[in-house]
């Protein structure tokens, strides 16, 4: 039995540092990308095209995010690899209190999204002051990417409360006025 524990193991720190290696690939070219100034990948009709002001930005942005951004998927990939297997378990084991603090969560997400895609479309993208957020908006667009950013935010969080279970109701209780803060943030920025 530990043999075939030993085996999953490897195999799972061999995924993890695989997909890890990856995504920092990706992120390294997407931002070099950005960095030459090709911006918004994925444009809608209604998004309009870049301004001199948000080309200028993401050139400095991609300069000064890109060992930060490297770093922290290398962090996520540590962080994935040695505590996921300690705390695999169904969601049908998470405590009833956490229902509420998931609901306010997901409002408050939803929320802050909302308001980010109306200030991209109405201020710029080079108004946000979310590296991350920022970032992946001039990558992969003024629709797309918020709700590419705040979906990787989201799962961020809910992953560091799965693996604190014990402190994870607390985690989403402290995180959730920060995103509706955000939303009225950028409401007010209008």
């Amino acid at each position: 039995m530990s043999e075939r524990k030993n085996a999953s193991s490897r195999k799972w720190i061999l995924s993890v540092v695989t997909c890890t290696a990856l995504l920092m690939a990706l992120a390294f070219l997407e931002i070099e990308r950005v960095g030459r100034g090709e911006l918004f990948v994925f444009s809608f009709p209604w998004d309009r095209a870049p301004s001199q002001s948000e080309l200028n930005d993401a050139k400095r942005s991609a300069r000064e995010s890109l060992l930060p951004a490297l770093l922290s998927l290398a962090m996520v990939g540590l962080i994935t690899g040695y505590a996921f297997p300690k705390r695999r378990r169904s969601t049908q084991t998470l405590p009833r209190f956490w229902r509420l603090p998931l609901l306010l969560f997901a409002l408050a997400v939803l929320a802050d999204l909302g308001t980010t895609l109306w200030f991209f479309h109405v201020r710029g993208v080079d108004h946000e002051l979310h590296p991350g957020i920022r970032l992946v908006s001039y990558a992969y667009g003024r629709t797309v990417g918020p709700v590419l950013g705040k979906l990787v935010q989201a799962v961020g969080i809910l992953m560091l409360s799965s693996l604190f279970a014990r402190h994870g109701g607390t985690l989403m209780i402290s995180v959730t006025p920060l995103y509706f803060i955000a939303a009225i943030y950028n409401f007010s920025l209008m």
